[in-house]
């Protein structure tokens, strides 16, 4: 196994989408390095940390995986908002 200034492989993934998942704003930037895989996690778990460009890409990207789960995860957002709103009236 070819290792990445002294880490394995098998655990860059992990501190690349522990390095991203602890910035406050996660901008379409912060994608551009990042496999398939790990911008399925940030479609999914942090959609909610992500600027309006970051979610464009991911609800625009040529992966089916990545741009259904930022669709799903849009839709969830809206039904939360909507319901917030709802008890507040």
């Amino acid at each position: 196994m070819e290792m990445i200034n002294n880490v394995e492989p098998n655990k860059v993934y992990d501190l690349r989408i522990t390095a991203v998942s602890h910035q406050t704003i996660i901008m379409k930037s912060d994608l551009e390095n990042l496999d398939v895989l790990a911008r399925y996690v940030i479609a999914t778990e942090l959609w909610s940390k992500c600027a309006e460009c970051a979610r464009q890409a991911l609800l625009s990207a040529q992966v089916p995986l990545i741009s259904e789960a930022a669709q799903l995860s849009q839709a969830m957002e809206t039904a939360q908002s909507t319901t917030a709103n709802m008890r507040l009236n």
